[in-house]
């Protein structure tokens, strides 16, 4: 068996690619669970060098952002620019929609169940110590929960006219995602390869509208969303000259972009370069792994690598609340120490977020692909009767 099948393996997934969205979301959750739980590195007296490494990779958790919408671009956005030979509307609409809702809409009652009861037992965390320390929870203390918030969420319209659901501060970045997966193939499908200059001008029209609806950060990283899927828009036949050389040099461009991007080193060259610069590093390392993927990986370290890939969707976005009560219920005021308590006690809740995500993908997540069949099949055999109906209307007409 060749190098390139054992990265992608027969289900053709890239590990590598997998490998690095999983520990996205990780990131971010550590991140989280740090700034919420532990002090804050400027607080630490004489940090060792593995604590000043952990502080510095959880504080990760902007850039993995990054991370994520560049690889959303390179798997959404690159499915849209295969379909070179028909670009099917609907197919496309019920997988988008059946991939966010089926995790989405239990994760948004999820939240509202766990911010009940953190208002109704551990109100505490709300108070003006806590925000002024954590600095990851509401800056004005009162979370939001009401049905128009509920519904706007629901319709990935947070940050554009409604504010956050609840304590489940991540959400700002799937309405970006969200917004995307519809802009993309409007310009693609709709502007560029139209036929009709007049379809090509009401598309451009739609486009604009929409590009205009958005804020003005999710238009700049609309730009990260549109490099991940670029790589797919490079031919086959590209090469760099040297497998190896190429690929190293790619990997080691991704972590020092990644480090500049951390450590806010990247020269504001033009508005939100630090994460656009990033994203250009990130979709070359991407390119390079479409075409040159090398690693050959064990069934021990890939099995695992796809489960948590597979759960990143669910850990994202359930994992906020979590915290939010678990530290509640913890600390009755200000953070652990950083001491073997306070490792341990951050080790514990990490395991039981990560367990409590499996469980949450295995109840919901696992089954998009089954509703997003039983919802095309709905929809066709709607479709059939309103044409048979449509149909039989002239007949009675005459």
């Amino acid at each position: 068996m060749k190098a390139k099948n054992f990265a992608m393996h027969r289900s053709g997934r890239i590990t590598s690619l997998e490998l690095v969205r999983g520990l996205s979301a990780l990131v971010v959750m550590l991140g989280h669970l740090r700034s919420a739980l532990l002090p804050d590195f400027g607080d630490l007296i004489s940090p060792t060098v593995l604590t000043k490494i952990f502080y510095f990779v959880s504080g990760m958790g902007h850039q993995a952002v990054m991370v994520f919408f560049v690889l959303s671009g390179y798997f959404v956005g690159g499915a849209v620019l295969r379909q070179a030979g028909g670009f099917y509307v609907l197919d496309y609409v019920v997988a988008r929609l059946s991939r966010l809702w089926v995790v989405l809409l239990p994760a948004l009652l999820l939240t509202w169940a766990l911010d009940t009861a953190l208002l109704s037992f551990w109100p505490h965390v709300l108070d003006a110590a806590h925000i002024e320390s954590w600095r990851c929870i509401p800056h004005d203390g009162l979370l939001q929960h009401g049905w128009v918030v509920f519904i706007g969420n629901a319709m990935f319209l947070q940050t554009v006219s409604v504010p956050i659901f609840g304590s489940n501060g991540p959400l700002w970045s799937l309405a970006y995602e969200a917004w995307y997966y519809l802009l993309f193939p409007l310009i693609w499908h709709g502007v560029v390869r139209s036929a009709r200059w007049t379809h090509k001008l009401l598309f451009l029209i739609v486009s604009a509208a929409v590009l205009s609806a958005m804020t003005q950060e999710m238009r700049w990283l609309f730009i990260a969303w549109v490099m991940g899927a670029a790589v797919h828009g490079v031919p086959g036949r590209w090469h760099c000259f040297g497998r190896w050389t190429c690929g190293t040099l790619s990997l080691v461009w991704m972590l020092v972009m990644l480090s500049l991007a951390r450590l806010d080193k990247v020269p504001s060259l033009f508005p939100f370069a630090h994460d656009l610069l990033l994203a250009a590093a990130v979709s070359m390392w991407c390119l390079h792994v479409r075409f040159a993927e090398t690693l050959a990986w064990p069934d021990w370290l890939r099995a695992p690598t796809h489960r948590l890939s597979d759960m990143s969707f669910s850990l994202y976005l359930i994992h906020m609340p979590i915290i939010f009560v678990g530290v509640g219920a913890l600390i009755p005021s200000g953070k652990m120490s950083l001491n073997a308590s306070g490792w341990v006690t951050f080790a514990a809740l990490s395991l039981g977020i990560v367990a409590t995500s499996w469980l949450f993908w295995w109840m919901f997540e696992r089954h998009a692909p089954e509703v997003r069949k039983l919802l095309m099949q709905g929809l066709l055999r709607l479709m059939e009767r309103l044409a048979l109906k449509a149909a039989r209307e002239p007949q009675k007409g005459a």
